[in-house]
């Protein structure tokens, strides 16, 4: 998801090492291995208080971090979503937890089966610096619901927010419920190693490669929350407008670090300028003066500011064509970066092989909708895809012929609100998914039974093999 995740220490001046810390975790799981749901509902309570008695200390601390973050949008992108997530799992945990009971199957009747969720045991969370707060949020309560004990490792890049983060767990959690880790990407190298009953990594393909190989001398299973270049695909019969509106709104939110960010539109050709038009009605509209503006948001980091103004010098190098949404005058000092659209790129550019993670965004011609979807299907499975249209039938089209992560329809970015939905990549750019029922999942062994009934015939199918079980088996063969 994002360009780097970090590395690990502990939540508390004293708390052992790693391997120390996750051995006391496991005993301490091996003497409650399934907590009642009366345990889970404090622990998801006590992590909403975490979050409602110290918004103001969280929201300047990763404003000091990005050296400019609105308020606004960490409430709105992060604490927000965090505790929605929160009261999804406390209304419907206790039905997650309850055993799925069945009869077996016709031949073995009258036996029953059922299928019986346990918690997985420790499980590590490996969280990014674009949005701290959330990605670190989200996963754990997925994990605490299903009656997990979690180790969470943070980003360097937001190290005032990763500081206070372990402050605050550690007065609202045991030492052996939850644990926030901090420091470097050595520290993050030695977390993924370590033998968790589940890892999730949320950063981008590259670190996710080594995070999964490190997973894998362990045989722990992974979720892998990576990115990609996330299409917005308008149509031939979307309400252009509108298109333009929500695709720039979900670009420029976090100054487009944002892992479902769309990352280039794909457009008709003939509407390439009134895009140029209209994004630039939309970017004043939205944020005036910019990039002066206080409630556009700095890139986080000099590496990421240098990184994302190398792959525009190098687009414009190529013959690409730089559109700036705003001021030209940019001081690298506070690391804000004008929005820009890009023209006339092409396959060869970084800019175009690179996820972006900033408000760049290319523009990609297309001359027919086919053309357009060739294009996704022979790119990497992308995190999300975006669809502008109206046409019942093209959208069907397009969904069938395309594979993403998630996909939103005459919007951006929502699907990852919705706690009915799974959140995860395909291929690329992700392996498994979370939130809502689908997290509880993911960190639950969803244990197979079958009880077999006192009185049954299974004894019929025991050798000798004479003439009852060539008649039954001819029998149930036949259906």
């Amino acid at each position: 998801m994002s360009e780097e995740s970090g590395g690990t220490g502990a939540n508390r001046a004293g708390v052992p090492g790693l391997t120390e810390t996750l051995a006391a975790m496991r005993a301490s799981h091996a003497r409650d291995p399934v907590p009642d749901w009366h345990t889970r509902a404090e622990r998801l309570r006590a992590l909403e208080a975490l979050m409602r008695h110290n918004r103001d200390a969280i929201v300047a601390a990763i404003d000091a971090d990005f050296g400019r973050r609105p308020a606004e949008e960490t409430d709105v992108l992060e604490i927000f979503p965090s505790v929605s997530g929160i009261h999804h799992a406390l209304r419907h945990g206790r039905r997650w937890m309850r055993s799925r009971r069945h009869w077996a199957n016709l031949w073995f009747l009258p036996a029953r089966t059922a299928i019986v969720p346990q918690p997985l045991g420790v499980v590590g969370i490996i969280a990014p610096w674009n949005y701290p707060l959330y990605l670190a949020i989200g996963p754990l309560t997925d994990a605490l619901v299903a009656g997990n004990r979690a180790m969470v490792k943070m980003s360097e890049y937001t190290p005032r927010f990763s500081a206070l983060f372990a402050d605050l767990v550690a007065r609202h959690f045991r030492g052996d419920e939850v644990v926030v880790v901090n420091g470097d990407a050595n520290v993050g190298r030695e977390f993924a190693a370590l033998p968790f009953d589940h890892l999730l990594f949320t950063g981008s393909t590259a670190v996710g490669r080594d995070v999964m190989a490190s997973a894998a001398v362990n045989l722990t299973p992974v979720t892998l929350e990576l990115g990609g270049k996330s299409p917005a695909l308008i149509g031939p019969g979307a309400r252009f407008d509108h298109a333009v509106e929500r695709i720039m709104v979900g670009k420029l939110m976090n100054a487009g670090q944002t892992c479902i960010a769309p990352d280039y539109v794909l457009l008709p050709r003939s509407e390439i300028q009134t895009f140029i038009d209209e994004a630039r009605r939309v970017a004043a509209k939205l944020y005036p003066e910019l990039p002066r503006n206080p409630q556009y948001s700095s890139i986080i980091s000099d590496r990421h500011h240098a990184r994302l103004r190398a792959l525009r010098d190098d687009a414009v190098a190529a013959g690409a064509r730089v559109h700036v949404l705003g001021s030209t005058n940019e001081d690298a000092s506070s690391r804000v970066l004008s929005p820009a659209l890009l023209t006339d790129v092409d396959e060869h550019m970084e800019i175009m092989r690179q996820e972006i993670f900033g408000p760049l965004l290319p523009l990609v011609p297309y001359d027919s909708l086919d053309d357009a979807l060739r294009y996704i299907a022979t790119h990497p499975h992308p995190l999300a895809l975006y669809v502008f249209e109206e046409r019942r039938s093209t959208i069907d089209e397009i969904l069938r012929r395309t594979q993403a992560g998630g996909v939103t329809v005459n919007d951006t970015i929502l699907h990852i609100a919705q706690h009915s939905l799974p959140f995860g990549g395909a291929g690329a750019s992700g392996v498994g998914a979370y939130h809502g029922e689908a997290g509880f999942r993911t960190f639950s062994r969803m244990k197979p039974v079958m009880h077999q009934a006192r009185f049954n015939a299974v004894g019929l199918f025991n050798p000798p093999y004479a003439r009852t079980f060539r008649r039954l088996l001819k029998l149930i063969l036949r259906r």
